[in-house]
């Protein structure tokens, strides 16, 4: 409940006051008083403020008095006093006009009134309904303090603060995953899934303001930033389906994201220190440095590890890594290492699934266990899911993401975390964000071959001949053999899919043997050429053979 214009009519002590016009908005808060007999300082007004005046200077400037609510309503005044008969003999009919125009309220002062009987009288009841909000405020506090004392969680906080405003209130986390919920009425759930894409967009607005947006059908939609500081860790949503929330009712509800960012941080310590820990063990794992197969179960099995599973290692190499944080602060670096780790949990807590990570400088190491190797299809979406999450954090990431095969044995992480690396090297080559192990398995084969000095040269001499051809000529032979060797030398599929004639791809793999002194129809030449098309990726910038 807040102290309004409406409040003010009602003071015996001034019932000679009159509302001249603007009804409508009589419901404005007033939260305090301010006297100008020359309306030069308008600047200087706060909201909520209720202006006095005589109107000196106004009757001359019909600028001032065209001017004068648009302004005020602007700045959210509570309204405007006018004392006529000193500065003014009437209220000017334009102010009147603007005053029903944009529902701001205006008030007649009778000139016997002063204006140190009318600011105390409203003041003496000001006062009175702030001491009252101030002892209700500490009652909402001490009772939400109450819950978080007792180690109980969002939840209990949500049930309590419907209990309160009697509307739908829903907790999320910085990536809009639900933390909790509650109803005043549980036959009838608030279709949060429909306001998601609303709730979204809201949220994603600069500054830790609450925002107000119309909902349509539903009502009003209010989105209160969860926040420490500069920090935001989540978002307060309440859908009003009655009139706007009373004075008292946002009070509640600002304590109670106020508590939540303090159970959040709680959760996130205890995440903190057992993160710590596996990051840790997956070190250890790394580095073989456990004695046996049991004392690596033991160790995996108190960090939630099911050894009825098996696992996939998702690495993540953040290339630019180094260039962001060097212009960061400390807490900037770390609230933006939260950010991507809250992201993956959100990501692999919407599977159900289990995992465990290391964050090392510039790479991001995740272990996801998997029922099974069938499992591959499944892991390989939510990775990219993951990918996904971490490009839409808004620092223009230039990653990379390699997934190893399936392992069954922990002792073989060393083995996963090698394959996984060598996917990202290769990934960069063929030039794909995510690029899985067993999609490389043969590159991988050539990728020290293609290191030494007599694989470049036996490149160049076959291969690269053709490439030279092909840029000097502005021809596409090397797409025209690739096209030929994926189709298994089949003349009418591979013409088909190239939209050429028949003698047209006969002329051309003519001139590839012509070029390399390798026949593409021979069995061994063929066989050059597809090593050298292998070497290509891993040599030079990568041939396309998508």
């Amino acid at each position: 409940m807040s102290f309004t214009l409406e409040n003010i009519l009602t003071i015996k002590e001034l019932n000679t006051v009159q509302l001249a016009a603007g009804k409508l908005g009589i419901t404005r808060a007033v939260k305090w008083v301010t006297i100008l007999e020359v309306l030069d300082e308008l600047s200087f007004l706060d909201e909520g403020d209720l202006l006095v005046t005589t109107g000196y200077g106004l009757a001359e400037d019909k600028t001032l008095q065209e001017q004068l609510i648009p302004f005020l309503a602007e700045k959210n005044l509570a309204g405007l006093a006018i004392q006529p008969g000193f500065s003014i003999k009437e209220i000017p009919e334009i102010i009147m006009q603007k005053a029903e125009e944009y529902n701001f309220p205006v008030l007649h002062l009778p000139k016997d009134l002063s204006f140190g009987k009318f600011t105390r009288h409203i003041l003496r009841h000001l006062i009175n309904h702030q001491f009252y909000m101030l002892e209700y405020s500490q009652k909402i506090y001490n009772q939400l303090t109450r819950i978080v004392l007792n180690n109980q969680g969002l939840e209990s906080i949500a049930e309590s603060l419907v209990n309160i405003i009697n509307r739908p209130v829903l907790f999320l986390d910085l990536f809009h995953k639900t933390l909790a919920m509650a109803e005043p009425d549980e036959k009838q759930s608030a279709p949060w899934g429909k306001l998601q894409p609303l709730i979204q967009k809201a949220s994603s607005r600069p500054g830790n303001q609450t925002a107000v947006i119309n909902a349509g059908d539903h009502g009003q939609l209010v989105i209160t930033p969860i926040t420490t500081g500069s920090e935001v860790l989540g978002f307060l949503c309440v859908l009003n389906l009655k009139p706007p929330l009373e004075e008292m009712e946002n009070i509640a509800i600002g304590h109670a994201a106020t508590l939540a960012a303090l159970l959040i941080l709680k959760d996130m310590a205890v995440r903190e220190t057992e993160n710590r820990l596996k990051e840790d063990f997956l070190e250890e794992t790394l580095k073989g440095n456990y004695l046996s197969p049991q004392v690596l179960a033991k160790k995996a099995a108190a960090f939630g590890y099911d050894h009825y599973k098996g696992y996939y290692l998702l690495l993540i190499h953040l290339q630019n890594w180094a260039k962001l944080t060097s212009v960061m602060e400390d807490k900037e670096t770390y609230n933006l290492k939260s950010r991507i780790l809250s992201g993956i949990e959100s990501c692999m807590s919407k599977h159900g699934l289990r995992y465990m990570h290391k964050f090392s400088h510039d790479k991001l190491l995740v272990l996801v266990q998997a029922k099974n190797e069938q499992s591959l299809d499944k892991i390989k979406s939510i990775a990219q899911d993951v990918v996904e999450c971490l490009m839409s954090i808004d620092y223009n990431f230039e990653l990379n993401a390699g997934l190893s095969n399936f392992y069954d044995q922990l002792e073989k992480l060393s083995q996963a975390h090698q394959e996984a690396g060598r996917a990202v090297e290769l990934g960069k080559s063929f030039q794909k964000r995510l690029t899985l192990f067993s999609e490389i398995e043969v590159y991988n084969l050539f990728y020290e071959v293609a290191k030494q000095q007599v694989s470049r040269k036996f490149y160049e001499d076959n291969l690269g001949l053709l490439e030279q051809y092909d840029k000097k000529n502005n021809s596409n032979l090397v797409a025209t053999l690739i096209q030929f060797l994926e189709s298994n030398c089949n003349l009418q599929e591979t013409s088909s899919k190239l939209f050429i004639h028949r003698h047209t791809l006969k002329y051309r793999l003519q001139r590839i043997k012509e070029i390399t002194k390798l026949d593409p129809l021979k069995g061994e030449d063929r066989l050059k050429l597809q090593v050298c098309l292998l070497l290509s990726k891993m040599i030079q910038k990568p041939v396309t053979m998508e």
